[in-house]
């Protein structure tokens, strides 16, 4: 056996599993090469100094940097537009990558000029919500790699413009990706941007790098060529990559646990979730089972990857719990991902899940973040008043930020009180032998992992996700 330290939680793995997600000699992920499943609880979390966080610019494009709000002037022929607002009027299609490209006559950045550009629209629940709104607001995709001779941009092909009209601090899906680039995971670069289209001002907001095969490259330098997985089906990237068996696999409930110990990059996935867990995101694959990638590492396996974490902060009570994201939700999706129930209702997955989130928390700066939230709102508020679009009143922007600034620290003060909780495995207010920390509701001894389910009380006893599971169906009096 050796002794690995993940933040400060001391696990006990198989010799061929190696620390931080690798072996020493071999390279080997933590997930791959065999059975790697942690064989012993957590030791007393490590009191080190916390790291200061990263250069959260290191890496990124230029156009993506945080001194200052971006402006590009979009110059877009009147036909060519009144079919682009036709098709946002008319709702998303199914499929998001089905979106019309349009030609865009010039698009000018800081004096620079393309004629070769391309616009399209983007979105599916944000898009439906913004069209409720007086003026709504489309978010769009800029491309440069749909016609002439495909010349990126500052590096890149396209440029996401994101701005959820349920986001009124207009800087969530900002201050969220700089968080998680701080704690070194990989996920796209943003700042914000304001939009001029033929002469008018069109509004506010995120700018960031949109997943595809350039931001894998950037991400993976010479291991860029597996295939990219949007909600881990649909490709995104790098198609003719992808092996059909291992996908099949990969979501075949009864293979879970020997993917995760054969094909899964589960050190560098449980940090994608514990930093969804850190910002509280109510939308990811923690929180929400939804906006996700999963990217097929060449040798590392399949690393779940973070996207469209405008649902961070604010969404969801400051102390909703770290592991069962789902207990006590006023509203939690109909399927619980099966990959994170396997690890976190696994009592030896869970002492490393929470390792995850001390790493993650380890590195959070909450002053250095309020700073920033701080300091964005400043480089923004012009901008603000002039967005014709916002759905909502420049006070209530300015309550937005500084309910985040304070559910920055709120949320770190909870977080440590999970951890403290994992260290000493106290208070167990129910009795059922399960501290808080590892109980999904700590008020009813009958609830805690692996509990019996009680049929027909719709209750989830197991802590699954799952009410009434493996009860026979309830029948009607008409039957």
């Amino acid at each position: 056996m050796r002794i690995c330290v993940l933040v400060g939680l001391a696990l006990t793995l198989p010799v061929a599993a190696g620390c931080r997600g690798s072996d020493d000699a071999s390279g080997t992920p933590i997930g791959l090469g065999g059975a790697t499943r942690p064989d012993a609880g957590a030791a007393p979390i490590d009191a080190a100094a916390a790291p200061s966080a990263g250069d959260i610019d290191r890496g990124c494009p230029d156009i993506f940097t945080q001194e200052s709000l971006r402006e590009y002037e979009l110059t877009i022929a009147p036909d060519v537009w009144s079919r682009l607002m036709a098709d946002f009027a008319a709702g998303p299609p199914p499929d998001d990558a089905s979106n019309t490209y349009y030609p865009v006559a010039s698009f000018v950045y800081q004096g620079e000029t393309r004629t070769d550009a391309s616009i399209r629209l983007k979105g599916k629940g944000s898009w439906t919500y913004a069209l409720e709104d007086p003026d709504p607001k489309a978010q769009f995709v800029v491309a440069f790699d749909q016609q002439g001779t495909k010349v990126k941009f500052h590096g890149v092909d396209q440029i996401d413009l994101d701005m959820y009209d349920h986001d009124p601090s207009m800087l969530n899906e900002r201050l969220a990706f700089a968080i998680m680039r701080a704690a070194g995971l990989p996920v796209p670069c943003a700042n914000s941007a304001e939009l001029t289209i033929n002469g008018a001002t069109y509004g506010l907001y995120v700018s960031e790098e949109r997943y595809g095969k350039t931001l894998l490259e950037r991400l993976f330098p010479g291991e860029s060529g597996g295939v990219l997985l949007e909600s881990g089906v649909t490709v995104q990237a790098n198609a003719g990559a992808e092996d059909l068996g291992r996908l099949d696999a990969l979501w075949a409930a009864h293979d879970v646990p020997s993917m995760l110990a054969t094909h899964v990059d589960i050190y560098g996935s449980m940090l994608a979730w514990a930093a969804e867990s850190v910002i509280n995101d109510a939308d990811g694959y923690w929180g929400g089972n939804h906006n996700f990638y999963i990217y097929d590492h060449p040798t590392r396996g399949f690393l779940w990857m973070s996207v469209d974490i405008d649902s961070a902060f604010a969404w969801i009570p400051v102390m909703q719990h770290p592991v069962f994201w789902w207990a006590h939700r006023y509203w939690v999706p109909p399927y619980i991902p099966q990959h994170y129930v396997a690890v976190v209702t696994d009592p030896l997955w869970e002492s490393a899940f929470a390792a995850s989130i001390a790493e993650i928390q380890r590195g959070y700066d909450t002053a250095r973040f309020q700073g920033w939230m701080t300091g964005w709102a400043q480089q923004i508020a012009p901008a603000v008043a002039r967005d014709p679009r916002r759905p909502f009143t420049v006070a209530a922007q300015q309550a937005a930020v500084a309910a985040i600034d304070a559910e920055l620290s709120q949320r770190a003060d909870y977080l440590q009180s999970f951890l403290d909780c994992e260290r000493t495995g106290a208070p167990d207010a129910d009795g059922d032998g399960y501290p808080w920390c590892r109980d999904c509701d700590d008020t009813r001894a009958d609830v805690y992992p692996g509990a019996p389910e009680i049929c027909g009380d719709g209750i989830d006893q197991n802590c699954n996700g799952v009410a009434d599971e493996g009860c026979p169906p309830q029948r009607s009096i008409n039957d």
